[in-house]
């Protein structure tokens, strides 16, 4: 009898496996970093596009400039930082900014000489 039992109760976890079993997402995320340097002053010059209808989650950035201006980076009419200083500036650890589907951010600068690099990573929305 108690054989009977183990053998029906390890056909039943046989029979069942593949039912309980989950498939690994393909896919969370996708790690990006851009980086761009300009020479001459910009105005919502974008930096960032996310590819077919994710969303962008900047966790960082770098900023290095050679004299004191501000330098806007902005997404959609939200600005997501403003800074007036020299370089390097480099984003506090707490800073997390999350956009909408298909949103870019964009940089606007006065004068030139400007280096900006943005990481993070775009989710599939």
């Amino acid at each position: 009898m108690k054989k009977l039992i183990v053998v029906l109760v390890i056909i039943g976890l046989l029979i069942t496996t593949p039912i309980f079993a989950q498939e690994k997402p393909t896919r969370l995320y996708t790690p990006v970093t851009k980086q761009a340097t300009y020479t001459a002053a910009q105005t919502n010059t974008t930096i960032w596009t996310p590819t077919a209808y994710d969303s962008i989650v900047c966790s960082g950035y770098i900023i290095s400039t050679n004299r004191q201006q501000p330098i806007i980076i902005s997404a959609s009419d939200t600005v997501v930082h403003l800074y007036a200083t020299s370089s390097p500036i480099v984003s506090p650890a707490s800073f997390l900014w999350k956009g909408l589907a298909l949103e870019t951010l964009r940089i606007t600068t006065t004068t030139n000489d400007v280096s900006v690099t943005l990481f993070g990573w775009e989710e599939d929305n």
